[in-house]
């Protein structure tokens, strides 16, 4: 019945020990959002570097996070966001299913995504990009859910997601604007 979800997540794997992502480096700007998270574990106060110019709350603590229970590397902080892309696949794949979606096209669809070029050079990364997707992916996935569903805790679930797009990028701020219209158009 999950077949397909399986081989994703075979071939997740597969392709995190391919890529390595142990390897000690930053990519594009994310060497300033590694020095903020660093900042906020010597310091215990939130002080986005001054290069960076997003303020994303959300990805820091998350770093932070993982910083704590593996000790604070760039390895660690590619962990944090491969973390996140896994999520996101799970969400995205039992999102198609939810909608209709049989077990090989959502598996097929998910690893389409996995396959994106993008995706790639960015879940390897500990830029907002894949955090700020993958959020997105777990919101709407969990907000169709809670509205078909009409439950109340899966929509808490959702607007936890929203709210950690909102705080990885200001532009989630589309998440709950879109539920509230969804709302008012459904009425």
């Amino acid at each position: 019945m999950y077949k397909f979800l399986g081989i994703l997540i075979v071939l997740f794997l597969l392709v995190v020990c391919l890529v390595n992502p142990f390897r000690e480096l930053s990519k594009d700007d994310d060497w300033a959002y590694a020095l903020t998270v660093r900042h906020l574990l010597e310091t215990g106060n939130y002080k986005l570097h001054d290069w960076a110019s997003a303020n994303m709350p959300v990805q820091i603590y998350w770093g932070a996070l993982f910083s704590k229970l593996f000790s604070y590397s760039f390895a660690t902080l590619r962990l944090s966001t491969l973390t996140l892309l896994f999520m996101g696949l799970i969400g995205f794949y039992f999102m198609l299913r939810d909608f209709g979606s049989d077990d090989t096209e959502a598996g097929i669809l998910s690893l389409a995504l996995l396959a994106s070029p993008l995706v790639m050079l960015f879940g390897f990364s500990f830029m907002t990009c894949v955090p700020f997707m993958s959020w997105i992916i777990l919101s709407l996935w969990l907000y169709m859910r809670a509205i078909r569903q009409k439950d109340y805790i899966v929509m808490a679930l959702a607007s936890l997601c929203a709210s950690a797009a909102i705080g990885t990028r200001q532009l989630g701020v589309a998440l709950p604007i879109g539920l509230f219209a969804t709302w008012m158009l459904d009425r």
